[in-house]
């Protein structure tokens, strides 16, 4: 995938990233013998695609010189999502396959990403703002 141009995409570019690695995580996890372990990332999932909905329904057809595009990307509870896929996976980790364990990984470098690039929207958001109040 590549970097979006427009600022106002990028929380939207990670939480499509952030559901499809969800959903590979699920999908990899669906051939386990542990039937525990796919319980709990089902749930998981489920809830991460539920925020996902909502954050994305809230980004639509938002402009970056609006506060509706910062709201819904100030309201992605990543950490709370890298906190529950990172208890899981350390949980289950002695009974991960390989691929079990790369598509943890995967999830959870999609979440950790959010956090960096929400912070630097903020601060473009924030420098538009006093740009446009100065004017």
């Amino acid at each position: 995938m590549t970097t979006p141009v427009d600022p106002a995409t990028y929380p939207h570019a990670l939480i499509e990233t952030s559901e499809q690695r969800a959903k590979t995580l699920r999908d990899t996890l669906s051939e386990t013998e542990n039937q525990a372990l796919y319980k709990k990332m089902d749930e998981y999932v489920t809830n991460l695609l539920e925020n996902d909905d909502h954050a994305r329904n809230h980004l639509e057809d938002t402009d970056f010189d609006t506060f509706d595009v910062l709201s819904p990307a100030l309201d992605f509870n990543y950490d709370r999502k890298m906190h529950d896929v990172r208890r899981i996976g350390m949980e289950y980790k002695g009974s991960l396959a390989d691929e079990e364990q790369s598509a943890f990984r995967s999830l959870l470098e999609a979440l950790t990403m959010y956090g960096p690039v929400r912070e630097c929207f903020k601060d473009l958001y924030i420098q538009w703002a006093l740009v446009k109040l100065s004017q």
